[in-house]
C-alpha cells in the first residue's frame, strides 16, 4: 500500500511596512526673519500641524536681556522639508515679575481683553509697580491710560503690537506717558496671547491639535515644548 506523500505547504510571511522618518526644520514667521526655531523627526510632515513651541526670546534676538521672555509659536503649514510656524503670544517668567516688587510700592496686576482690527480678541496681562504707594483712584487712572495705549497699537495691527512689546518700545513709551498720571518704577507685560484660534500672522490652514512632542535642535536649546 502506497503511503501518501505530504505536500509541502508554503509558509506565510507577514511583512510589516515601516515608514522612514526624516528631519523637518521649523521656521518662524517673517517677523523673526523666518529664523529656524527647531527640528522635528517625523514619518510625514502633516502630523506636525498644530504643534506648539515655546522659544526663549534671547534665542531669537541674540540679546541676553531678553532671556526672561518667551514667544509661543504654532506650526500651521508644510512647504517641502520645512514647517512654517506663526506667533501665538508672548510671556515673561514668573520669577522675573516677582523680582520687580519692592517695599513701600503698589503692585498693580492688570488683565484686559482687547479687540484688534483683524477681528481677533487679545488677552493682555501686565504688572505695574508704582514709585510709592498710591490711592485707588490713581491706580484706576493708570490702568485706563495703559489700556488706551494697548488699543492704539492694536488698531494698527496685531503684528505691530507684538513687535512693539518684544522690542520693549511699548513698555518704554507707556512708562513715559503714564508718568503724567503717576511715576512707575517698573512696567512689564506678563503675557500677551490671542483668544481661541487666533494667530499673529497669516494662517495657511487651520491648526489641528496633536500630542506628539517637538524636538529641539541638537546644538541649541532654542525650542521648548508646551502642551496644546
Amino acid at each position: 500500500m502506497a503511503v501518501p506523500q505530504k505536500q509541502e505547504g508554503k509558509e506565510k510571511v507577514s511583512r510589516v511596512k515601516i515608514k522612514k522618518k526624516l528631519w523637518f526644520k521649523i521656521l518662524g514667521p517673517k517677523m523673526f526673519g523666518n529664523k529656524e526655531l527647531g527640528e522635528t523627526y517625523l514619518p510625514e510632515p502633516s502630523v506636525a500641524i498644530g504643534r506648539m513651541l515655546r522659544v526663549n526670546l534671547k534665542d531669537l534676538t541674540g540679546n541676553v536681556r531678553d532671556q526672561n521672555g518667551y514667544v509661543v509659536f504654532k506650526v500651521v503649514s508644510v512647504a517641502g522639508m520645512t514647517l512654517q510656524a506663526v506667533t501665538l503670544g508672548y510671556e515673561l517668567t514668573p520669577a522675573y515679575v516677582k523680582r520687580m516688587v519692592r517695599k513701600n510700592t503698589n503692585r498693580l496686576d492688570d488683565f484686559v481683553l482687547l479687540h484688534s482690527k483683524e477681528g481677533t480678541d487679545v488677552i493682555v496681562k501686565a504688572t505695574m509697580v508704582t514709585l510709592h504707594k498710591v490711592q485707588r483712584s490713581v491706580q484706576s487712572a493708570l490702568r485706563e491710560q495703559f489700556h488706551a495705549m494697548l488699543q492704539e497699537d492694536l488698531d494698527k495691527g496685531l503684528d505691530v503690537l507684538l513687535e512693539s512689546v518684544l522690542s520693549g518700545r511699548m513698555q518704554a513709551t507707556a512708562r513715559k506717558r503714564l508718568a503724567k498720571v503717576y511715576p512707575l518704577k517698573e512696567l512689564a507685560l506678563k503675557s500677551l496671547k490671542l483668544a481661541e484660534g487666533g494667530v499673529v500672522a497669516d494662517v495657511v490652514r487651520p491648526p489641528v491639535e496633536v500630542e506628539a512632542p517637538v524636538q529641539a535642535p541638537k546644538a541649541e536649546e532654542a525650542a521648548e515644548e508646551v502642551e496644546a
